[in-house]
């Protein structure tokens, strides 16, 4: 009824935090050591090595164009586009907690929150992924520094759950 896939099976990791299937049909994994992809067969896997951020993969998602943001464990993001890897920044803020979801809403913007950092507003498009320029919402601004997750409902509202509720 399952299949079941772990290190001996090529995963770089047992620990897997999210998951993902592109436009491409590859299945990401964030784990504890990074990333793994997986064709249906054999898995690939990546670490800071190949460029990605330091830290394991917390939150992964897909762009309308088909480029992968990654969030990590202890702050730092990744940018993957055209098969290469690059660490992404902000010009003005810093993420130092886990980015516990990344949220992509068409191609306007891309929402990022972290477990002490509150949710981070990237407005599309982006000329250069390690100058983004952005802004942080947290404590002060209503929301809580303590965001585990996001989503954007059907009527399009932004959504987070905090440790003080939704």
């Amino acid at each position: 009824f399952f299949d079941n896939y772990g290190v001996k099976q090529g995963l770089s990791e047992q620990k897997v935090y999210t998951i993902l299937q592109d436009s491409r049909d590859y299945i990401w994994l964030g784990t504890a050591n990074g990333l793994s992809r997986f064709d249906g067969r054999h898995f690939e896997n990546f670490s800071s090595r190949n460029g990605l951020a330091p830290g394991g993969v917390r939150s992964i998602a897909e762009d309308s164009k088909g480029n992968l943001w990654l969030g990590h464990l202890n702050g730092g993001i990744t940018f993957f586009s055209g098969g290469v890897f690059r660490q992404a920044a902000f010009d003005s803020i810093t993420i130092t907690g886990d980015v516990t979801s990344i949220t992509v809403i068409g191609d306007t913007c891309i929402w990022f929150t972290s477990i002490t950092d509150g949710a981070v507003y990237v407005h599309l498009p982006l000329t250069d992924v390690q100058h983004i320029r952005a802004t942080k919402f947290s404590g002060r601004d209503g929301l809580s520094d303590q965001v585990s997750g996001s989503t954007v409902n059907r009527k399009g509202e932004y959504i987070c759950i905090a440790d003080v509720g939704m």
